[in-house]
């Protein structure tokens, strides 16, 4: 069966409880399984709408708003519980822990210049084409998978230098010396590497708003704290 035609069947008036199970709300709908409970993280595609998923924990993402975790066989999905329909005892679902939060490694650029990508894709592009400073907001230490013990490394808000480079940006923040953000699309730039300091591992998705907002998840895993990440949630406007 699929769930749309049997969701709002009283279950609760069987004799054993079911377990909890999720499903796609209509056979158009198209609901995307991410890695963890966010948008922002990495996308398993959409769920197939003539399957029910065995739910096997639920979390938050940045925002508080509750995720659900799926089974898919050899890994497990986060879906958002206002996304789907469920069925049987979703109440006494345990919460799971929530994965650290992890980027894909940059993509080569697509080929022609931002032009074309404009054609291709019809979004502007908002990316600075000459040396610019931006005021950023780091916001609060947002501290993901085993941190017992560790404190949180909160940043002060601070201005960031951003340089135009082929294929990327320059990016340069606190530390002494500046990254390369690949271009992975229109306006979004990223980094996954050795952080400059030599002190452990950062990732950053760089991401356009407008001509002068932008907005950036930064990760940070110190090399002193592996099962540890500090994420940081960016916003930014520029100043010149």
């Amino acid at each position: 069966y699929v769930l749309p035609d049997v969701a709002y069947t009283p279950v609760a008036l069987l004799p054993g409880a079911l377990p909890c199970v999720v499903g796609a709300p209509s056979a158009t709908a198209e609901v995307m399984m991410h890695v963890g409970p966010g948008a922002q993280r990495g996308a398993f595609g959409n769920m197939l709408t003539n399957l029910i998923y065995t739910v096997t924990g639920w979390g938050t993402d940045p925002e508080g708003v509750p995720w659900w975790q799926i089974d898919l066989g050899t890994d497990q999905g986060w879906v958002p519980e206002a996304s789907v329909l469920m069925l049987g005892a979703c109440d006494a679902v345990a919460e799971a822990e929530t994965p650290p939060l992890t980027f894909a490694p940059p993509e080569p650029p697509a080929e022609g210049d931002s032009a074309s990508d404009e054609a291709d894709t019809g979004e502007p592009d908002m990316s600075p084409t000459a040396n610019s400073v931006w005021q950023m907001y780091p916001g609060t230490d947002n501290m993901t998978g085993n941190c017992t013990g560790a404190p949180p490394i909160n940043f002060c808000d601070h201005l960031a230098a951003i340089q135009p480079a082929t294929g990327g940006i320059m990016w340069k923040g606190m530390e002494a010396s500046p990254y390369y953000l690949e271009r992975i699309q229109p306006n979004v730039y990223a980094y996954s590497g050795p952080n400059i300091l030599g002190t452990g591992t950062i990732n950053m998705t760089l991401t356009f708003t407008t001509d002068n907002t932008l907005k950036m998840t930064q990760g940070l895993t110190l090399a002193s704290e592996p099962s540890c990440q500090h994420v940081y949630y960016y916003t930014g406007t520029r100043n010149w």
